[in-house]
């Protein structure tokens, strides 16, 4: 945990509300990779008891615009942190993350038309709608959900909303290393175009699939992620050509 927060530190992110603790909490996470796929393996120190209730206390005494959940507990937390950001009059946005929920989907799909933005990949999009098409799977999602940014890796990225469809490509970013990472990667460059900039979608798109496509050209989930200023670069030469 300390090694991550000096990275965080190093990037100039703002700590001040971070829950520091007089032990080693340890969070190790081994990548299994087989026949282009990976698993992960991850051991976890325990995690204190009111760890939860602290998360609450950050969000309830906060100001903000929007909140991401990149991941799930609980369809419990899920509906106490819509909650909580609906009472700072807030947009949630959610990614699916391959977890638990996807083999009996039906609870998680009935919560989804809470948040303001579904952000899954392509294989979590057809097992959460039971389909084998990705276009299908992205008909049905928007049906749910007010708009839905759909990842699918070397193919692009695509959004719906309102019953319209946009696609842009993925770039070119040179040699894939590590896929770690690169989905945050992709949701931090799209929200960032979505929530700061207020762009049109294809533009939030294209910021995402610059994150994350830079990403995985180095090892880490987030060590090859662009700056600000890379990223409008790779952003006017993507339009230019």
């Amino acid at each position: 945990s300390r090694s991550v927060c000096d990275f965080a530190e190093a990037e100039g992110l703002d700590l001040s509300l971070v829950r520091r603790v007089d032990h080693p909490y340890r969070r190790v996470t081994t990548a299994l990779p087989l026949h282009g796929e990976r698993a992960f393996v991850t051991f976890t120190d325990p995690d204190a008891p009111d760890l939860h209730d602290h998360w609450f206390r950050v969000i309830e005494d906060s100001e903000f615009k929007h909140l991401h959940i990149g991941s799930l507990d609980s369809l419990e937390q899920l509906q106490r942190l819509i909650d909580a950001a609906r009472a700072q009059g807030a947009t949630v946005s959610i990614d699916c993350q391959d977890g638990p929920h996807l083999a009996s989907p039906s609870e998680f799909l009935k919560r989804l038309s809470l948040v303001d933005i579904f952000m899954p990949n392509a294989r979590e999009a057809k097992l959460l709608t039971g389909t084998t098409r990705v276009d299908a799977a992205l008909e049905r999602l928007s049906a749910m959900v007010n708009l839905v940014v759909l990842k699918n890796g070397k193919l692009g990225a695509r959004a719906a909303r309102d019953g319209e469809v946009i696609h842009v490509p993925s770039i070119d970013a040179g040699k894939v290393v590590d896929t770690t990472g690169a989905g945050d990667c992709f949701n931090a460059g799209f929200l960032y175009g979505y929530i700061v900039e207020r762009a049109p979608l294809d533009v939030c798109l294209r910021y995402g699939n610059i994150c994350g496509g830079l990403s995985v050209t180095s090892v880490g989930g987030a060590t090859a992620a662009p700056k600000r200023d890379e990223l409008m670069a790779w952003a006017v030469n993507e339009t230019a050509g």
